[in-house]
């Protein structure tokens, strides 16, 4: 395809790093007149500057929190100031905003690797939310080393795929914190029950260990398939 009278080459769009050069490409490029194979190119790049964006999105709320005068303010309560600012100028909850801020101050500063990851586009925010979330409970230094032995396979991997990575990388890097973190979880556990829009019910049991959700599913789907069977 030709843009105003270039040939232009889909190859060029993973090799040209995000920012304003990329942008430009983009924004002169008429998807409609690519080949299949060359619509996912300019998908995957519109994702690359999607996460890019996304980054200097979070990089401007962590700098509206650091404009707030710490002076006789608790760290939190800078941080819960930051985030009502936020929640009103962006129109969320302040719930919303909340973890947003909470998400951008952990890329920032516990896990720059993958901060530095979100900013060139290489993985997107659902994988650097994974990130977070997976290793909230470690120190800092043990997060860096849990990330830094995933970093390279994340940009391959779904997220599920990388939570479940993660959970088992943080069980070898510290097994008796996450013992205790399970026994804790175990006397949580609870079952719950919501309706839904169309009327029904869910129930959900939850933080219950594996082994025993695993053997009441097999008893519910033995009930089950024996009634069905007897008609």
């Amino acid at each position: 395809m030709a843009i105003d009278n270039v040939v232009w080459d889909p190859a060029i769009l993973a090799d040209t790093p995000v920012g304003s050069g990329l942008a430009a490409m983009l924004e002169d490029i008429d998807i409609r007149q690519c080949s299949g194979h060359d619509r996912v190119l300019v998908l995957q790049a519109h994702q690359r500057m999607r996460s890019h964006y996304a980054a200097q999105s979070y990089h401007a709320m962590t700098a509206v929190v650091d404009a707030i005068d710490p002076e006789d303010m608790a760290e939190d309560f800078v941080e819960q100031a930051g985030a009502a600012e936020i929640a009103a100028a962006l129109r969320l909850t302040r719930h919303a905003a909340g973890l947003e801020v909470r998400l951008a101050m952990e890329l920032q500063r516990r896990l720059p690797s993958v901060w530095a990851a979100l900013c060139d586009g290489v993985i997107d925010v659902r994988t650097a939310r994974a990130f977070v979330d997976g290793t909230l409970h470690l120190s800092i230094a043990t997060a860096r080393e849990v990330v830094a032995q995933v970093a390279d396979d994340a940009k391959r991997l779904t997220t599920g795929q990388l939570r479940a990575k993660l959970r088992k990388l943080c069980i070898q890097a510290d097994p008796l914190a996450a013992k205790e973190r399970y026994q804790h979880a175990v006397t949580q556990r609870r079952m719950v029950v919501e309706p839904t829009l169309d009327g029904v019910a869910e129930v959900h049991l939850l933080d219950v260990p594996p082994d025993r959700a695993h053997a009441m599913a097999r008893r519910i789907n033995n009930i089950a398939l024996g009634m069905k069977r007897a008609g």
